[in-house]
């Protein structure tokens, strides 16, 4: 990476640890596809944020959800745990992954919203795997949160996708309020007509309900602010600074 690309790294990672109100530093929790193992590309963009992380945060735990073949090396004090992609690799069947679906809070919301690209059994499935993972880390999450201790009020929980990972903290959220969730956001997790029918489960729910997202382009924010123009205004880079004082403040 550049020293450009360095410096953005530092700067959203500073923001996102920095809490005037907190004595000390916070935990970050980042879930990712798979890293550190290297089964996506994640560990080029990833592997040198991690000293980054190391530096602001007083814990930095990286969840991957799923694993296998070579694992890359992590920076001294950061903790890998398997959990969730053990929890993930168990194969549900169809009528399970259904109920789960249906117990997920978003869907009704998307099936009143957006019934109308509901129309095919691709989308209908694509809706049913987005809810049930949502389901399935929300649960995992609150047994992590025992083992490790979580202090909520001092936590940020951050996934590299904006995807059914995100959606699964916001759910863990609604039952501890004071947790903030930040997601970042890329190409095929941003852009509706990248997929093929061109849908993405929830977005209404999960621009709502997470506490920011860090785009990698201008042209993904915006892509979103266009759909979601009320939730997301402030995305805008003049609203940063001050959101981002809000959302520290909310957590006195």
């Amino acid at each position: 990476m550049g020293g450009q690309d360095q410096a953005t790294i530092r700067m959203r990672i500073r923001r996102l640890s920095y809490n005037p109100r907190m004595e000390g530093r916070p935990t970050v929790v980042l879930l990712t596809a798979a890293f550190p193992y290297e089964l996506t590309g994640e560990v080029a963009f990833l592997g040198p944020e991690l000293p980054h992380l190391v530096r602001e945060f007083a814990r930095v735990l990286v969840v991957p959800a799923s694993r296998g073949g070579k694992r890359a090396d992590v920076p001294e004090g950061v903790l890998v745990d398997d959990s969730l992609a053990a929890d993930l690799s168990v194969r549900r069947g169809s009528l399970r992954t259904l109920r789960d679906a249906l117990g997920c809070p978003p869907v009704a919301e998307e099936v009143r919203l957006r019934f109308g690209a509901l129309w095919s059994a691709v989308t209908v499935r694509r809706l049913a795997a987005f809810a049930s993972t949502a389901t399935r880390v929300a649960r995992w999450y609150e047994r992590f949160a025992d083992r490790h201790r979580i202090e909520p009020r001092w936590t940020v929980l951050y996934t590299y996708w904006l995807d059914g990972l995100s959606a699964g903290l916001a759910l863990a959220r609604t039952r501890q309020p004071s947790l903030l969730v930040v997601s970042r956001g890329h190409r095929f997790d941003v852009y509706e007509e990248e997929q093929r029918p061109p849908y993405l489960p929830c977005r209404t729910w999960l621009m709502r309900h997470l506490d920011r997202v860090f785009l990698v382009s201008e042209n993904a924010r915006l892509s979103l602010c266009a759909r979601h123009r009320r939730l997301w205004v402030a995305l805008s880079s003049r609203a940063w600074a001050a959101l981002t004082r809000a959302f520290w403040l909310r957590l006195r």
